[in-house]
């Protein structure tokens, strides 16, 4: 997956935070409070045209489901953060705000290597449920699919990524 599309699936999984940020900090910080609005947006607009582009754009793929995992569960990994980012901290100084660009970035950066950043709460309150499957011929992908999966069945997926497909009726 290529690095600005891991940036967008990080900050959509975190609008829900940076809204929060925002509505608390408005007042006092009016501009910078607009531009992160906008950048928010920007990005939700880009990973939601960009996951419309792959259904449009690429071809078909289809696998047998051997077995299915609904993984989507795991979107509570993103809690920890937003409680970290929440409990005690104001951000009121440039300390305040570094603080939580290096949590944030550390966090990016693990959410990466560990493929965390499919477990998406936005596109989860979109509709989107995530799947580790285990298909015909033998292997093992992610499906982000607005479906349930069950074993011992065929879909028809477009490919995201190596191993990550969006299930085409999504």
């Amino acid at each position: 997956m290529r690095i600005y599309t891991q940036l967008a699936l990080f900050i959509s999984s975190y609008t829900p935070l940076l809204i929060i940020i925002i509505l608390e900090y408005y007042q006092s910080y009016l501009k910078f409070s607009l531009i992160v609005l906008v950048i928010v947006i920007i990005v939700n607009g880009f990973l939601l045209g960009y996951l419309g582009g792959i259904v449009k754009g690429r071809s078909n793929r289809d696998f047998k489901v051997k077995t299915s995992e609904n993984k989507t569960s795991d979107t509570l990994n993103y809690l920890l953060p937003y409680v970290i980012a929440l409990v005690g901290l104001k951000l009121t100084s440039i300390t305040d705000i570094l603080i939580l660009g290096i949590l944030l970035a550390v966090v990016f950066v693990v959410y990466i290597h560990s493929n965390l950043l499919l477990m998406n709460p936005l596109l989860n309150a979109l509709g989107f449920k995530f799947y580790n499957l285990e298909v015909d011929p033998k292997d093992k992908i992610i499906v982000i699919s607005k479906k349930h999966l069950k074993a011992d069945i065929t879909i028809k997926t477009k490919r995201i990524s190596k191993g990550l497909y969006l299930l085409e009726d999504s």
